[in-house]
């Protein structure tokens, strides 16, 4: 069976295409981690402050390869009778280089009295940092942290210790990309849009 100029040169077409289109994706995909920032929290202590716990960092760095934008950290939980477990103030950066690491003072007070105590004796919370940053390209960088805190008059400990009792848990990461974020502002202006979705 023999294959005609015309299919030749249209197989020659679509594989062409095809290339093109992945060459497209590997340079979009390039273009987007060369401006990405990765922030990671350091200089971490516990202390003690009466009945409170007070876990700190003091260090935010990016180790990505682009720059923060209007870093935006803060975190809390309140529950279900507005009783506040932990709470740390918010904290904004207007811009961190890549490799910079910006000095900060994250105090988040820990509620002993609010957080019941489980089946073992013991009392134990998940504290969740929230850090936000934009690139240059206006996409948004939603990071979490997770920590485990264990009371220090607590039986037993926590693997995978930063600090006394303390484990670093997951770090998720999100991004919204500046396509998203517009999508978003103008869903926010439709009534019924603003009910059914969800905006962080």
């Amino acid at each position: 069976m023999s294959i005609s100029p015309a299919a030749w040169s249209a197989l020659a077409t679509g594989f062409a295409a095809v290339a093109t289109g992945m060459m497209w994706i590997v340079q979009r995909k390039t273009l987007k981690e060369s401006v990405r920032p990765q922030l990671v929290l350091t200089g971490w202590s516990r202390d003690q402050d009466g009945e409170d716990d007070v876990i700190t960092f003091t260090g935010v760095r990016n180790v990505g390869a682009g720059t923060a934008l209007h870093v935006y950290m803060n975190s809390f939980f309140i529950d279900e009778v507005d009783r506040p477990e932990y709470v740390m103030g918010t904290e904004r950066i207007p811009v961190i280089a890549p490799g910079d690491q910006e000095t900060v003072d994250c105090p988040i007070r820990i509620y002993w009295k609010n957080i019941p105590f489980d089946s073992k004796g013991s009392r134990g919370v998940m504290v969740r940092i929230r850090v936000k940053s934009w690139d240059t390209l206006g996409n948004c960088h939603n990071t979490e942290y997770e920590l485990y805190v264990l009371a220090m008059d607590a039986p037993g400990a926590v693997a995978y210790e930063i600090l006394p009792n303390v484990m670093l848990g997951i770090r998720r990461i999100r991004t919204d990309t500046a396509f998203v974020l517009r999508l978003k502002r103008q869903a926010r202006k439709v009534p019924l849009l603003r009910q059914l979705i969800r905006f962080d």
